[in-house]
């Protein structure tokens, strides 16, 4: 059928909302810091829910079209008012109990997905902390366990142009996505 929806029109930044993106992008970073650096910046500045269940992302956006064809919502146009007439937005859940929010942009990719908030599988994160965390994993694998805020402040100051951590500030947020991305990485 011409305009039918496939996995294609859906738009899912998977560094920023799946757990295990992150994780392959820790193991097989792009080449260069520059280059490490734009696509740890698409994290954004505020926050964001990360899934870490056990669906995969080809497996959230199959799950995502048959939920779609179910409905009978096969085209973009059927999307855009199925969408619209909910406020602009709705919300479906996946086999695993998570779910998730589907937004409509004026785009190819017209399916905005992305894990609804405080959704089982999700933990929410704010972005700078990510940034930073991800940043310190990539360049000092050494200290996987164990927050060093010079380290860590040099990265932010430098790298991220961050305001850095006070010796006495609160850490709580960068340690918990160290605690959830500071394992080995097949490295």
């Amino acid at each position: 059928m011409p305009g039918a929806i496939d996995t294609n029109h859906i738009l899912f930044h998977e560094l920023k909302h799946h757990h295990a993106a992150v994780q392959f992008f820790l193991s097989h970073p792009p080449d260069g810091r520059e280059q490490q650096l734009h696509a740890i910046r698409t994290f954004g500045g505020s926050q964001f829910d990360l899934y870490y269940g056990s669906l995969s992302v080809p497996a959230i956006k199959a799950e995502t079209l048959h939920q779609l064809q179910e409905l009978k919502v096969d085209n973009k146009a059927a999307y855009h008012t199925w969408i619209q007439a909910h406020h602009g937005h709705r919300t479906i859940q996946l086999s695993d109990g998570s779910n998730w929010t589907l937004r409509y942009i004026d785009h190819l990719s017209f399916i905005h997905l992305h894990p609804s908030r405080y959704s089982p599988h999700t933990i929410r994160i704010k972005a700078n902390a990510m940034k930073s965390i991800v940043c310190y994993l990539l360049w000092h694998p050494d200290h996987k366990g164990q927050l060093d805020i010079p380290t860590l402040n040099h990265i932010r100051l430098h790298d991220l142009h961050l305001s850095p951590i006070a010796n006495n500030g609160n850490t709580e947020e960068l340690q918990k996505v160290l605690q959830l991305l500071g394992n080995d990485f097949g490295r």
